[in-house]
């Protein structure tokens, strides 16, 4: 409980500076590790190797493999053989559910955790990675 609320005050303190926000992401994982994955969810209680949140690493070198037709670890969506990314399918991929917060509560909390919401160029840029097939560049 302790360690969710710092990561939302810094979240929040992070949402107050006035910073210019960055053009979105080309829709490659490289593109998507360094400006979405390393900056928004390897924090140490989420998906480092050391917070391991769900059993999903999202470090550079390590993303792909944890991602990229992996079944989830979640209980419903592993039952329902949802995969975390489903090349070529963001709609059925259960990581674009999670992030888009618009998945079932019965899968699990939105994505981040933290409360706030990636930019909407963020997602489009994982959707449109995921459409294009999830390449491992």
């Amino acid at each position: 409980m302790k360690r969710r609320l710092q990561r939302l005050l810094l979240a929040q303190l992070f949402a107050l500076c006035a910073c210019p926000s960055l053009p979105p992401p080309a829709p490659q994982l490289s593109a998507l590790q360094a400006q979405v994955f390393t900056p928004n969810c390897t924090f140490s209680s989420c998906h480092s190797s050391g917070g391991v949140a769900g059993s999903l690493v999202l470090e550079p070198g390590k993303s792909f493999a944890n991602l990229v037709r992996h079944a989830s670890s979640q209980k419903l969506a592993a039952q329902e053989g949802m995969l975390r990314v489903a090349p070529g399918d963001p709609d059925h991929s259960l990581i674009m559910l999670k992030l888009r917060g618009t998945s079932d509560a019965r899968y699990g909390s939105h994505m981040p955790d933290t409360g706030q919401q990636l930019d909407q160029g963020d997602l489009d840029a994982i959707a449109e990675w995921i459409r294009l097939g999830a390449q491992n560049d």
